[in-house]
């Protein structure tokens, strides 16, 4: 499922049955991290606290047993950490150490226009006008 999240992201899922006993625990992290999603196991040991910021959960747990969750991960109780997210540029392999050179896009208005898209979809705001000023290339379009 998260691998088809688009954007930046933090959450904890707990799904429970129609008597309120919990089912199920699912925690994830944007592929990139650019939001923060902090998990701790309580001082009695009992419970897994989750929180976007340290100090949401830095009296519950000791601070040894206090971790970030990775970029592009997701946890579960029965799975705990899982990498769901693996570009082919964070690989290690020699395929990818020496690539052989290839394009996604036949010609260069398919480039601009996968390019325009993911601009787009990453200008969706909760205000009407923003502004980007990396300067980057999206910031030129």
């Amino acid at each position: 499922v998260c691998d088809k999240l688009v954007g930046m992201f933090g959450f904890v899922v707990v799904t429970q049955d129609s008597t309120g006993k919990r089912t199920g625990v699912l925690a994830a992290r944007d592929k990139i991290g650019i939001k923060p999603l902090y998990m701790g196991k309580t001082r009695d040991g009992r419970e897994i606290v989750f929180s976007s910021e340290l100090k949401g959960i830095s009296d519950q747990c000791d601070p040894k047993d206090i971790t970030q969750i990775p970029a592009g991960h997701y946890w579960t109780p029965e799975t705990g950490l899982v990498k769901y997210y693996n570009p082919t540029w964070d690989q290690d392999d020699d395929d990818i150490l020496n690539p052989t050179p290839t394009t996604k896009y036949t010609t260069g208005e398919e480039c601009k226009q996968a390019l325009e898209e993911a601009v787009i979809t990453r200008c969706m705001a909760d205000v009407e006008i923003g502004l980007f000023l990396s300067g980057g290339l999206d910031s030129s379009i």
